[in-house]
């Protein structure tokens, strides 16, 4: 059996604030506060269940039209990987609380791509529980604004409010690991999470836009890269 691991970091490309709203599709909104291990400080970081979100999201949609066009062939692998579904009151597919067999860290500041390179090179455990020097830790920036009124057009009663901001550039870095893979799970898989990360990258204006371009800067197992859906995905988020 084998392992999937990608390692992919974020470049803060828009006004990137704190909380997140149900059912996104884009990194929109997804900066928390995490108390990093080595370290012992509060660091701007992205959860990793806030991207494994997004991406079972993009996975659910493209999964079908890749089966329907014979790039990937394993039939309910978004349900294999992320774990079943449910359908809610309001006919919306949501995720059970049963554990999937996907493992998202979250995205914490380095230094530079080089960094993340290394860090990748080195394992998952290295930036997550080390003091390391490469993980830093990003200002914040406090933005004031003014409401407006849907209606006069004017500021609004009490509108004057504060967002806690992560400056433009900041890079953060997270991996991704499934294990336990048959071949074509591994190829498949490879092909739905990476074309999934692509559409990360696709901005829309307005409040719900992205806010951060994906690269991948390492990739396991490296004979994936002799597939040759895989090698032109990767050139795209490279």
């Amino acid at each position: 059996m084998g392992k999937l691991r990608l390692g992919t970091l974020l470049c803060i490309e828009g006004l990137a604030h704190w909380g997140s709203t149900y059912r996104e599709t884009t990194l929109g909104s997804g900066i928390s506060m995490c108390k990093h291990a080595g370290l012992n400080e509060y660091l701007p970081c992205i959860r990793g269940q806030y991207v494994k979100g997004l991406l079972r999201r993009w996975c659910e949609s493209l999964a079908p039209l890749l089966l329907g066009r014979n790039i990937i062939k394993t039939r309910d692998i978004v349900s294999k990987i992320f774990g079943p579904s449910v359908l809610s009151n309001y006919d919306k597919v949501r995720p059970t609380s049963l554990p999937s067999r996907i493992y998202v860290g979250d995205a914490y500041p380095v230094k530079s791509a080089k960094h993340a390179e290394e860090l990748f090179k080195e394992g998952v455990f290295a930036y997550l529980i080390d003091n390391d020097s490469r993980i830093i830790k990003v200002g914040t920036e406090l933005v004031t604004r003014v409401r407006i009124d849907d209606v006069s057009g004017r500021a609004a009663e009490g509108a004057l409010y504060h967002e806690v901001k992560v400056p433009l550039g900041a890079l953060l870095y997270f991996e991704l690991i499934v294990k336990d893979l048959s071949n074509d799970e591994l190829i498949d898989l490879a092909r739905l999470l990476l074309l999934s990360l692509t559409q990360l990258n696709i901005s829309s204006p307005g409040r719900s836009g992205t806010v951060a371009s994906v690269k991948v800067v390492g990739l396991e197992p490296e004979n994936l890269l002799q597939d040759d859906v895989i090698k032109e995905i990767i050139r795209w988020l490279r």
